[in-house]
């Protein structure tokens, strides 16, 4: 039996974490954690994708032309907001 996953379901799940966090630990956070998650929740959804999908890699680099994923629609786009955040 198996079950089709929503395509953003990794996107998904990060979120509700991320939210029960900020939500619940704010009062103890350390500024810098709380200043990742405002700026997370910020970006535009397919650079959320791409974060979460290299923060899921091994490797510290990357070539831009060897990362491909369906549901981000540009990476290159994407980056741009990840390196504004300096996420990346």
């Amino acid at each position: 039996m198996s079950t089709d996953l929503p395509e953003s379901y990794y996107l998904d799940n990060v979120t509700t974490l991320f939210t029960h966090v900020e939500n619940v630990y704010s009062d103890i956070l350390d500024v810098d954690y709380l200043g990742f998650l405002k700026c997370f929740s910020a970006l535009p959804e397919d650079s959320k994708k791409l974060y979460i999908r290299l923060l899921n890699r091994n490797n510290e680099w990357y070539r831009l032309s060897k990362l491909d994923y369906s549901e981000i629609d540009s990476i290159t786009e994407a980056i741009q907001p990840l390196q504004a955040c300096d996420l990346i």
